[in-house]
């Protein structure tokens, strides 16, 4: 059919003088029967057409204007701090560039929405080098293989990067810790093995640092969900500190702060 076919039919609106396709498997159907040069020209006249910074640095990557999108995506990230936006731009910085830190950026916001297939996507090229990349990364691609339901070899991923761990006080160590953690309890079905490993993780960090609390908070939970009274004023702490630092993961901690309260008072 023609245009005004589409149009008349509800399957597309004129919007000035382009056509917006409004009929998602029409779309894809269009899209399909264009060949690598069409869709590259499609994606960079969409770049030059949106407002949207995200928008744009997808549409330039997918135009194969990699260099270009990076540059968007640097420029736009520290004024965006909203979600999905954000991940996108981390994600478009990270395809666009290959560095593996900024792979691992993204993969944690990735991680942090539960975009588990994205987080394994992204991952796969960082290098196994040993380094607190590597090592951080390999601790998401097993919270991420776990996640879309391949529990044994998320849990075998994590012991073996128990294994080799040789440094138990670092950032990804903390991130290793309360995997194992969460396993133990949702895997394995042992809170009081959970409690007793959180508990013994906690002496190789700095008292409220990061690391520190990410494990803290997840024993403080274990104790709770347990019937016994938590540290209150440190899952408060932890709560705020990831709302003020736009952390997906402050919701969550908010809930249990008023869970504790509703089952102990204070």
């Amino acid at each position: 059919p023609g245009v005004d076919e589409l149009i008349r039919a509800g399957l597309a609106a004129s919007t000035g003088e382009f056509v917006e396709i409004r009929h998602a498997l029409l779309a894809e159907s269009i899209r399909a029967s264009l060949d690598e040069a069409e869709r590259r020209a499609a994606h960079e006249a969409a770049a030059d057409l949106v407002n949207d910074h995200a928008e744009r640095a997808r549409h330039l990557l997918e135009a194969g204007r990699a260099s270009a999108a990076a540059d968007v995506a640097r420029v736009a990230l520290p004024d965006t701090p909203d979600h999905p936006a954000r991940e996108t731009l981390l994600v478009v910085l990270a395809e666009a560039t290959g560095d593996p830190a900024h792979r691992l950026a993204a993969a944690r916001a990735l991680s942090a929405l539960g975009a588990h297939e994205e987080v394994l996507a992204i991952v796969r090229d960082v290098p196994d080098d040993g380094s607190e990349i590597s090592n951080e990364a390999l601790v998401l691609r097993a919270r991420a293989t776990y996640r879309t339901g391949r529990a044994d070899e998320g849990w075998a991923l994590v012991q073996a990067l128990q294994a080799r761990q040789t440094d138990a006080s670092t950032p990804a160590a903390a991130r290793l810790a309360s995997e194992v953690g969460q396993m133990l309890i949702n895997l394995r079905g042992d809170p009081p093995a959970a409690f007793a490993y959180l508990s013994g993780q906690l002496g190789h960090h700095v008292r409220d640092s990061p690391g520190w609390m990410r494990i803290a908070t997840l024993r403080e939970t274990v104790r709770m969900y347990a019937g016994q009274r938590p540290d209150l004023e440190l899952l408060e702490r932890a709560a705020d500190s990831a709302l003020a630092d736009g952390d997906l993961e402050g919701p969550g901690r908010v809930s249990n702060v008023y869970k504790a309260r509703l089952a102990f008072g204070g």
